[in-house]
């Protein structure tokens, strides 16, 4: 019975202490979903292009983009303006702003790892439509020399 009290308690905090620790859950989950991204979101892909003796070098890679972090941070931050004003639900709102960047990690991770497989190295250095996984991730890109 104490437990479920306690999680109960954590659920909606009524008091100073509930909402402090309901904020210090949510800080640490909306950092670890960070550290996540910005650790998954990687990948490199390199190629020959044209004919053989002539063969031009291309690569591509790509890495966490500072415009994600920046997403979390405003979202975080509209969580603790939550609590300032002293919303009744603020762990169900907390919840589902976590929710949020959660959902924006994996989709950020799945676009980096469908874009970096699926993008053709043919073609460099003609000119076309390239498009990039902006803003889920940065691409740096090497191109013939």
């Amino acid at each position: 019975m104490v437990g479920m009290t306690i999680a109960h308690e954590a659920a909606t905090p009524t008091s100073t202490a509930g909402t402090v620790r309901v904020l210090r859950v949510f800080l640490i989950r909306v950092l670890i979903a960070a550290a996540v991204y910005a650790w998954l979101v990687h990948g490199s892909k390199s190629g020959a292009v044209g004919p053989e003796p002539d063969a031009a070098r291309v690569s591509f890679a790509i890495g966490p983009n500072p415009i994600m972090l920046i997403v979390f941070a405003v979202i975080a931050i509209s969580g603790f303006r939550a609590a300032e004003r002293g919303e009744p639900e603020l762990a169900a709102l907390l919840r589902r702003r976590l929710r949020l960047i959660v959902a924006l990690v994996a989709l950020s991770l799945v676009v980096t790892v469908c874009w970096i497989s699926l993008y053709p190295l043919e073609g460099w250095p003609q000119p076309n439509t390239w498009f990039f996984p902006f803003p889920f991730a940065a691409v740096e890109m090497v191109g013939p020399s």
